[in-house]
């Protein structure tokens, strides 16, 4: 069973039989485009409006088994996007029941368990708006700058509608079901609409807020999420009996599921640990956002020793073995292989549990690794460094990554603080020698060549120079390397 839903194949197969089962109900409902509208709710059945959550649950179930089997529930988004799953699948279930409740006629002779029923969608569902909100600022770091006491503010109103929607049985503001049986909104469910799009409302505007620090191909995926799910709102709000809100928000999230959450082709295949191309993302929204963070980047100096003398198999193990480790170690993060011999993690914590993880790593790199029948020991040195605090932007740690970057020493050796220096003064050096080169204020000074044997200057070698305003003389073994990368 692992490895059928490993398999996304077979995934997006059951999606489309899932989503044609809906469709057929659908089909079922509106047989010509018009009847509705000509024949009023007389003819959408009970039955046929069950079908739609009867979709969501199954669409719903699968998507949770799916990420959890793939054990993709380690980041903050994707915690919150389960848990908006699990909340759609417990109002779908709730609804469904109530459903067939009305279907076999059983609403005023159950009417306790009917509402409490009712009450469950509604305490459920109604976490959404809030959830979505939070989903958003997760999948685009903004979450992260937020103290704690915004997000309890942010929480008030939610709490507050969850409290009027338990206490419901006593007042019946938010639903109530007449002599009938026929479900009646109360005044109160249309405040818990307009909580809700407040918060949807805010999810969209950080979304365009920080547009910048997301992909466009996430950014789309959003925007379809907020497209689909306010179509499926808006239905069932004007037409009460078309229950297809729950349907239209999972197919939503499914879309936003197979962009955001689903990982795999961002995975190194030799490492299994996310790609350059992923870290370059990552690092682009934390900085974007003006995110506060660390990063540890290991270096395996001896790894091309190995690759000699092991075969392909082991390399490959050994690889993922540090990259085990370092999944472990960085709980709810990714672990990015840069390029080969490279790995970095980014931490969030405080600068002691930073230092004390770093610790960490440089005590198991001292340790051997065992592979097969044997123990490798690999020479290692480590880059701990605070952004913006030891490294100021983008530019300086890409430098740092693609340089060979070494410390004198025995051992495993660790890079922090002053060590990173250099890194600012290289783009110093950089920036003011594309400023000579286009104000043409490079200087060639000439050193003659004298001939003992005529006792004159046969020739001259020219020589460039480069003097700043800023950095003054810069020789020509500090700007010439920097010219060449």
């Amino acid at each position: 069973y692992t490895t059928l839903f490993r398999s996304e194949t077979l995934f997006y197969h059951l999606v489309i039989l899932i989503l044609s089962l809906a469709l057929s109900g659908l089909g079922a409902i509106i047989e010509e485009p018009w009847d509705y509208f000509t024949r009023g709710s007389e003819m959408i059945s009970t039955i046929e409006s069950m079908s739609f959550d009867a979709s969501a649950i199954v669409l719903g179930l699968f998507c949770i088994i799916f990420l959890i089997i793939n054990r993709r529930f380690h980041t903050r988004h994707t915690v919150l996007f389960l848990t908006i799953m699990l909340v759609l699948v417990f109002s779908a279930t709730a609804d469904l029941w109530t459903g067939a409740l009305e279907y076999l006629g059983l609403t005023l002779r159950r009417l306790p368990e009917t509402i409490a029923w009712e009450t469950h969608y509604f305490f459920f569902h109604s976490l959404l708006g809030v959830l979505v909100m939070l989903y958003v600022m997760s999948v685009n770091g903004s979450i992260r700058n937020k103290p704690r006491w915004w997000k309890i503010l942010l929480c008030i109103p939610t709490i507050a509608q969850e409290v009027f929607i338990l206490l419901n049985p006593i007042h019946n503001r938010v639903f109530y079901y007449d002599a009938a049986g026929h479900f009646t909104r109360g005044d109160l469910e249309i405040v818990i609409y307009v909580i809700n799009a407040v918060y949807v409302l805010g999810g969209i505007i950080n979304l365009i807020r920080y547009r910048e620090a997301v992909t466009p191909r996430v950014l789309y995926s959003m925007i379809y999420f907020f497209i689909a799910a306010m179509v499926g709102v808006s239905i069932q709000f004007f037409f009460q009996e078309m229950k297809v809100e729950l349907f239209a928000e999972v197919m939503a999230l499914l879309g936003t599921m197979m962009v955001i959450e689903n990982t795999e082709s961002a995975r190194d295949p030799e490492a299994n640990a996310l790609t350059r191309n992923a870290f370059l993302i990552d690092l682009t929204r934390l900085i974007e956002t003006n995110t506060h963070f660390h990063i540890v980047a290991v270096r395996i100096k001896n790894l091309d020793l190995y690759a000699r003398i092991l075969p392909q198999k082991n390399q490959k193990t050994l690889i993922q073995s540090v990259n085990g480790f370092l999944s472990r170690l960085a709980r709810r993060l990714d672990v990015y292989y840069i390029r080969r011999g490279v790995f970095v993690c980014i931490f969030f914590c405080q600068d002691d549990e930073v230092k004390a993880n770093t610790e960490k790593i440089r005590e198991r790199f001292s340790d051997g690794w065992v592979c097969g029948d044997m123990s490798v020991v690999f020479d290692a040195v480590l880059a701990e460094a605070a952004i913006p605090q030891d490294i100021k932007n983008q530019d300086e740690i890409i430098s740092l990554l693609d340089a060979d970057f070494d410390k004198a020493g025995a051992g495993v050796q660790i890079l922090e603080g002053e060590d990173f220096a250099y890194l600012s003064r290289e783009k110093d050096v950089e920036n003011a020698l594309r400023h000579a080169l286009s104000e043409g204020s490079l200087r060639v000074f000439y050193q003659p060549i004298w001939n003992s044997k005529t006792h004159k200057i046969t020739t001259a070698e020219a020589l460039v120079r480069m003097i700043t305003p800023e950095l003054g003389f810069v020789s020509p073994a500090e700007f010439i390397p920097v010219a060449e990368s």
